[in-house]
């Protein structure tokens, strides 16, 4: 469209030709900025978005792929675990096993039994050894001379009735030891991995280990796991004992050559004792994951590996990425013709607008801009000319509508005198309502002093009923203790003596909950302090026999500390009244200190000690059962005896 005045006509066409250059580079920039860079910008970071997530996927699949091969792994040693279990179980073993010991026959009949079952399940090695870890039979080497000793960790576990299953190295000459060899004889390696299962081997009743069988099965090239594990995941699967590949297996349809990992990033693996990728994300790229393979003691013996191509991932990012490229190259050419139409449409038709609204800005009113195209800009045109006429009419209404201002103020000014009003008065609903609030604030004051009255009734309370059963503990013990001054058999004596001392010991927990300030926990430092002064007054052994106590800060509640009470007091009336022979200088140590949330508690003296042909956990003695009673079925935990010279009692258990 052309719009242009009716005067000053030709005036106009230079002042338009640069006002139209400097919106035309305004428009210019605004392309550029605004629509050009954005979607460039938009297409490089999608680009890189989806390379990321390209290789993100990638390396999230070989994960998966890498737990799915792990999972493989363990189902192979947990098929080692039963299977270990199976042997064990087996009846010309664990029958046949005792005799094994004097009858070589017996032991030749053994190893080829296990040699056929071993086949069976093609195992490499299985052997049978005694209590000792003398090998009795075994399939590899059925008709050599047995007896040689096998001392590993895991064996000894095993005759300790642990079975376990798991990856080990053995080197050469530990086989040659038991009779076997590496399979691979031209190999100059001295070691291999091998997955092995150990179980105990009990005798006919279920209750003793007669010995251990010992399940091998190597990892090479001829061992199915690789390939099973290939199968699966669809990727080559290598498996190193060191640096050494020792198992290689290829998908069924191979998308790249397989290349070795350096020996550096396989030490790496075994430093760090964590998994490690690398990735070449390109075409023709690689993409490895490697997991360290732990044996019995948590470490490293071989490396388990995956490789696959990047190439799937790699065309999917090119065609994302092509195809942003042609979505950047139209939207761009859209832009470019956009460009042109906005100037030709609408650039130009607006200066010429311009010129006609500075005319009619000036006070020329009676000159109309001519309207020369009829679109958008033409009826602007048009509301321009209607402006115009319309400018005087708006002049004189100016007037009346000043007026309606007025009166609109007035209005106003009543409105904020009836909002005040309200304001004062909602002032005082709310000072109504504030003492209201403080009064009941007040009342609830007053209902929290009554509940810490009554708390306080209450502690005073408890502390009374804490101090009559102590009071009425301590009636018992006398009584008891008046009824032994009169008994005249030596036996009912001791025995009323001993429930005195134990109702005593309780008594003392009441007496310390009385004074404490807590009615739910004992300190056992100042506890075992106050019995053992009690006991050694009681047995007059003060000037013999000298208290050695190491006991921590603990805490214990009324429910754990009255068993360790009764348990403490046993136990030194024991060694008062059994360890030491009349004015015998002794000692005796009481450990007791808190790891974690378990409390661990050492009991010794020096004294003439238990002896060897006396089970204490079996004896029949009142004071040894409530010692076991009270630490294995009301505190839960574990007893111990040993004999030094002088005894030695342990026992441990959670803190509730």
């Amino acid at each position: 469209m052309i719009v242009a005045m009716h005067t000053d006509h030709h005036a106009l066409p230079a002042q338009n030709s640069r006002q139209s250059a400097a919106l035309l580079q305004q428009i210019n920039r605004a392309f550029v900025w605004c629509m050009f860079i954005p979607m460039l910008l938009a297409t490089v970071i999608s680009i890189a978005v989806f390379n990321s997530s390209a290789k993100t996927e990638a390396i999230g699949k070989i994960e998966a792929d890498l737990k799915t091969a792990l999972l493989i792994y363990q189902d192979s040693e947990r098929d080692m675990f039963f299977m270990a279990q199976t042997y064990a179980q087996n009846k010309a073993v664990s029958f046949l096993l005792p005799y094994a010991v004097s009858a070589a026959n017996v032991g030749l009949k053994v190893s080829l039994e296990l040699a056929r079952m071993a086949k069976l399940n093609n195992l490499d090695m299985v052997t049978v050894v005694g209590e000792a870890g003398e090998v009795i039979a075994c399939s590899h080497a059925p008709y050599r001379a047995m007896g040689i000793v096998l001392d590993k960790s895991y064996i000894r576990a095993a005759l300790a009735g642990k079975t376990q299953a798991f990856t080990e190295r053995v080197t050469r000459e530990e086989l040659s030891r038991e009779g076997g060899f590496l399979p691979n004889q031209d190999d100059d390696s001295q070691q291999m991995l091998c997955q092995t299962g150990v179980s105990p081997i009990y005798s006919s009743d279920r209750i003793h280990i007669i010995g251990a069988v010992i399940l091998k099965k190597f990892i090479n090239n001829a061992s199915e796991m690789a390939v099973r594990i290939s199968e699966t995941t669809g990727l080559h699967v290598v498996l190193y004992e060191g640096v050494r590949m020792i198992s290689k297996a290829e998908p069924s349809v191979k998308t790249i050559e397989f290349v070795s990992t350096p020996e550096p990033v396989l030490e790496s693996v075994y430093r760090q004792m964590r998994i490690v990728s690398s990735t070449s994300f390109y075409r023709g790229g690689r993409l490895s994951i490697h997991s360290p393979i732990l044996d019995f003691n948590g470490v490293p013996v071989g490396i388990m590996m995956l490789q696959s191509g990047v190439q799937p991932f790699i065309r999917g990012r090119d065609t994302i990425v092509t195809s942003l490229i042609i979505i950047l190259s139209i939207g761009i050419f859209l832009l470019y013709m956009l460009r042109g139409f906005l100037v030709r449409h609408v650039v130009n038709p607006i200066h010429l607008l311009k010129a006609g609204a500075e005319a009619i800005g000036k006070g020329r009113y009676e000159r109309d801009i001519e309207i020369i195209a009829h679109n958008e800009i033409g009826e602007l045109t048009g509301a321009f000319n209607k402006m115009a006429h319309h400018l005087k009419v708006t002049y004189h209404s100016l007037e009346s509508e000043i007026q309606g201002h007025r009166q609109s103020e007035m209005a106003l000014e009543k409105a904020r005198d009836e909002l005040e009003r309200r304001v004062i008065e909602r002032t005082a609903d709310l000072s109504l309502s504030n003492s209201r609030l403080k009064l009941e604030i007040e009342e609830r004051m007053r209902t929290a002093e009554q509940f810490r009255e009554a708390l306080a009734e209450k502690e005073v309370l408890l502390k009374e009923v804490h101090h009559r059963v102590k009071n009425n503990l301590q009636i018992i013990s006398g009584l008891l203790d008046m009824t032994r001054n009169r008994c005249a058999d030596q036996q009912v004596s001791d025995l009323l003596s001993g429930a005195c001392t134990r109702i005593h010991t309780m008594a003392m927990i009441h007496n310390q909950l009385y004074q404490s300030t807590r009615f739910d926990r004992i300190n056992m430092q100042d506890y075992i302090r106050e019995l053992a002064a009690h006991l050694s007054q009681v047995y007059g052994k003060a000037t013999w026999v000298s208290m050695d106590i190491h006991v921590e800060n603990i805490t214990l509640s009324l429910i754990q500390a009255m068993p360790c009470a009764l348990i403490f007091n046993e136990l030194i009336s024991n060694s008062f009244k059994h360890a030491f022979k009349p004015d015998q200088v002794g000692t005796i140590a009481i450990f007791m200190s808190a790891i974690d949330d378990s409390i661990s508690v050492r009991f010794q003296d020096n004294g003439v000690g238990i002896p060897e042909d006396m089970d204490l956990l079996k004896a029949k003695s009142l004071g040894m059962k409530l010692i076991n009673n009270l630490v294995v079925k009301q505190l839960k935990g574990s007893l111990r005896i040993r004999r030094n010279p002088g005894t030695e009692i342990s026992f441990s258990f959670r803190i509730s």
